[in-house]
């Protein structure tokens, strides 16, 4: 079982380095190939792989090309790990299904990781999905 120091340090290393840092080769680093995703878009709440989450955040980042990734709290117990984080960035593209607004949006959500051997192998996501698509002009 990793200590939790390491734990607090991959959660931290995996939003710098995949995220912020646009590391796509990171992903291998954190993530297991057998990851299973829950939650990642509105628009598809099943349970979702590897080559989906790969491809949800190039999705992603073609939309908020400039997004930016801040981690607010981790907790740790076990090989669990709980992180609040924010984004923000600037709806430049129209990868999400939404032709881009040209908007600058902030959002909050959380992930519930299960962390096997130093990699994430199931990870449940909850993100401020209807705030999003408010600031997005998508609903009222």
């Amino acid at each position: 079982m990793p200590n939790m120091d390491d734990l607090y340090a991959r959660n931290h290393g995996l939003f710098q380095e995949v995220w912020n840092d646009r590391n796509e080769a990171a992903m291998f680093e954190y993530l297991s190939q057998d990851v299973v995703e829950h939650g990642l878009s509105p628009f598809e709440p099943i349970a979702q792989d590897f080559e989906d989450l790969v491809a949800f955040r190039a999705s992603f980042l073609q939309s908020f090309p400039d997004a930016k990734f801040s981690v607010e709290k981790v907790m740790v117990e076990g090989e669990t790990s709980v992180v609040r984080f924010s984004v923000s960035g600037t709806h430049l593209g129209d990868a999400i299904g939404i032709p881009a607004t040209g908007r600058k949006v902030t959002f909050t959500g959380m992930g519930f990781g299960r962390w096997k051997e130093g990699k994430l192998v199931e990870v449940w996501n909850n993100f401020d999905q209807l705030g999003l698509m408010r600031q997005l002009g998508a609903v009222e």
